[in-house]
């Protein structure tokens, strides 16, 4: 938030509810599907310390991050999340590097 606020390349939006959108957005992006689906692909062994239980848990962060995906691309507004470019679509590109690392189809949009 430091940086888009001292940038003038207008990472947040204007109006109060577009940034309330965009933070709405990132946080969905950072708790959810990287938090929850992308870090139990890559680390089950923070969810379980039972190896064999590893695959369910990969499996399960595989469903939370399509899951994600599925809503994010529904809720993309033409080419933005929030309207305009924001902080919000520099996250979920960040995130949306990693799927290949999922094995799992990237949504249309």
């Amino acid at each position: 938030m430091w940086l888009a606020r001292s940038n003038p390349l207008l990472l947040i939006p204007a109006d109060i509810e577009g940034e309330a959108r965009m933070l709405e957005a990132m946080d969905y992006i950072v708790s959810t599907v990287h938090m929850q689906g992308f870090t139990r692909i890559v680390r089950p062994g923070n969810f379980t310390p039972n190896e064999a239980d590893q695959d369910a848990v990969k499996a399960r962060g595989r469903e939370i991050l399509a899951k994600g995906l599925k809503l994010l691309d529904a809720s993309l507004r033409g080419r933005w999340l929030v309207g305009s470019y924001s902080l919000a679509d520099i996250a979920l590109m960040y995130v949306e590097n990693w799927v290949p690392r999922a094995d799992i189809a990237t949504p249309a949009n």
